[in-house]
């Protein structure tokens, strides 16, 4: 039997630029596991930390790093919601 998901609103200030995610609505087991999902949906890996270009600067990512996530739990899911991305706030792009 599967965990009963949570939902949580997770979100980023940093970067809102063109092409850019800023928040979404995830359903998750527990706030870190909201803060590893990507909201694309896709099975990327939230990065810990992105590196640097060969020019010294931070790597691009459209999303952001984890010490960048904000967390906020809404509510229990209803136990047919799987784990994932509900809905998501993309810039552009």
């Amino acid at each position: 039997m599967e965990n009963q998901m949570n939902i949580y609103k997770i979100w980023q200030e940093l970067d809102c630029g063109y092409g850019k995610f800023d928040s979404a609505v995830v359903a998750a087991e527990n706030e870190d596991d909201a803060k590893s999902i990507h909201p694309d949906g896709s099975d990327e890996i939230v990065p810990s930390d992105l590196g640097l270009d060969p020019y010294g600067h931070e790597k691009y990512t459209d999303w952001a790093v984890l010490r960048d996530i904000r967390v906020k739990f809404l509510g229990v899911a209803d136990i047919s919601i799987p784990r994932g991305v509900i809905v998501s706030s993309n810039t552009g792009g």
